[in-house]
Formats: structure tokens, C-alpha cells, sequence
């Protein structure tokens, strides 16, 4: 027998000083500038300070498993959302190595 799926509201599993970027989806940064992005609940990606690729790959994570809409990561990251598409292709094209900031000069 078939059941029918009930619609209930996601539950609020953010963990304390958690900045909520959409249903389900949290993020928690430290002064030092390591992070946490929180998904129903779970840890799910986690940068250290000065890792700026792990940063980047947790943001686009987030979109490509439509846990939150590219607009909603650009806000929770303090980034426009033309830099959340760059950074998705620059992880398409070149891996995680792709997501490494250039160095100046």
C-alpha cells in the first residue's frame, strides 16, 4: 500500500549564532574567518581561516545540492551572485584547484 508524504515544515536544526541562508541551510563563521555550513541539522562543509578554496567550495556546494538558490548563498557568503556562478564554473573546470585564488603579481 501506498502512503501518502506528509507536508511538514523543516525543522529549525540551525546550531547557536548560525546566520540562516534558506530552509534547512545554516552558516557559522568564526572571527578568525574559518566556517561551518549546517544542513538540516548536520555539519556538512567547514573551512579553516585563510582557506578561501574551502569557502568557495562549501558556497557552491550548497547550490549544487539545492540546498539553497545561488542568490540566497551569495547573501549568506557576503558575495554577489555573479561570483557564486564563477566560482561553480571555475570547480568545473579545474576541480577544487580551481577554486584556489590567484596569487598578486
Amino acid at each position: 500500500m501506498m502512503g501518502r508524504m506528509l507536508a511538514q515544515p523543516v525543522l529549525p536544526l540551525l546550531p547557536d549564532g548560525a546566520e540562516e541562508i534558506a530552509p534547512g541551510a545554516g552558516l557559522v563563521t568564526s572571527p578568525d574567518g574559518g566556517g561551518l555550513v549546517t544542513v538540516h541539522g548536520l555539519a556538512t562543509f567547514a573551512w579553516d581561516a585563510g582557506d578561501e578554496a574551502g569557502r568557495r567550495l562549501a558556497a557552491v556546494q550548497l547550490v549544487r545540492l539545492r540546498a539553497a538558490s545561488q542568490v540566497q548563498v551569495a547573501a549568506g557568503f557576503g558575495v554577489d551572485p555573479a561570483t557564486v556562478w564563477r566560482w561553480d564554473r571555475a570547480l568545473a573546470g579545474g576541480g577544487v584547484a580551481g577554486l584556489v585564488p590567484a596569487r598578486p603579481g
